[in-house]
């Protein structure tokens, strides 16, 4: 939302995203209505400070629109103008979703570095058993079995042992980022702190997320 303020502090000019933002004023309120009067009551003193200001600020508030609590970015700047007159230009952003979808990443970043930290904290139980399962299909199927047996793939002839590998990774990373998943919280569950998550201001899919992306 843009508005420039006459010296009375009063709304000159404003584009359309100030009539949507203020959307319980008519347009026709908006043009020479007092700035202040757009305000709820409680941010009046705020609002005041800064269009009294001399310099540009930029300040956060909330503001409350159709029912809806918003988080508003506020800037103030003089306009240069050869007259006596006094102009100030004002831009109103709202930055919620922005906020919100930081928030969301704080989140995601901290349920995936404690799922991290979990698996790092008892690697003889997360990283040990894959590797030997691991190491026990390579030694039997590629070593014992079928040790110098070649199979053709799309027209190339390759070692079994080379056609092995990445599906043995695979199913490893697939299998062990499933077991830690489910584990996680299982034990979360069964020593109920499942519930201080569950509690959280987080989004469901989030706390899904961070635990599969912890377990991978």
């Amino acid at each position: 939302a843009l508005f420039v303020l006459d010296s009375g502090q009063r709304v000159a000019i404003h584009n359309p995203a100030a009539e949507q933002l203020f959307s319980q004023k008519e347009a026709d309120y908006l043009s020479g209505c007092p700035f202040l009067e757009l305000f709820p009551q409680e941010l009046e003193q705020k609002v005041t400070m800064m269009v009294e200001s001399e310099e540009q600020c930029r300040e956060s508030l909330f503001f409350s629109s159709d029912g809806k609590r918003l988080l508003l970015e506020f800037t103030l700047t003089p306009l240069p103008m050869e007259s006596a007159e006094s102009l100030n230009l004002v831009l109103i952003r709202d930055i919620s979703e922005q906020k919100n979808i930081k928030k969301q990443i704080i989140a995601l970043t901290t349920i995936t570095k404690k799922e991290i930290i979990r698996i790092l904290r008892i690697w003889p139980q997360t990283l040990i058993p894959p590797v030997i399962t691991t190491s026990l299909y390579f030694i039997i199927f590629g070593e014992i079995l079928f040790k110098n047996k070649t199979i053709t793939v799309s027209g190339q002839t390759v070692e079994y042992l080379h056609y092995l590998i990445p599906g043995l990774i695979v199913m490893a990373i697939i299998n062990n980022s499933y077991t830690n998943t489910v584990s996680s919280f299982f034990i979360s569950k069964f020593h109920r702190n499942i519930e201080e998550v569950m509690f959280a201001p987080v989004p469901v899919p989030i706390i899904i997320l961070g635990f599969a992306l912890g377990g991978i």
